[in-house]
């Protein structure tokens, strides 16, 4: 399998998101690994990729954070204060 993608909702507010997909991996070795995310919830998505890489070293874990429109556009949409400053600090945190 090439691709696996894991969209939402909110792909992170699954608590077993790392296992489940570690699951799926060791039995499909996907090359590629894509995760969607709203950026909220920067520790818990940070957590969950950083335990993504390490179970499944050899396949390229993605982790995609969603945007709307620039800061105001963006928070208006999604109808969450502060939600474009996190997602970017989500974005930061990955790196």
């Amino acid at each position: 399998m090439l691709w696996v993608a894991f969209t939402g909702g909110e792909p992170f507010l699954r608590k077993d998101l790392p296992e489940f997909a570690g699951i799926l991996h060791d039995r499909v070795r996907p090359v590629t690994l894509s995760i969607n995310t709203n950026g909220i919830q920067t520790d818990k998505i940070v957590d969950s990729a950083e335990q993504l890489v390490a179970r499944c070293p050899e396949t390229f874990v993605g982790i995609l954070c969603s945007l709307d429109g620039l800061q105001a556009t963006h928070d208006r949409i999604r109808g969450v204060p502060r939600n474009f400053e996190r997602t970017i600090e989500t974005f930061h945190a990955l790196e």
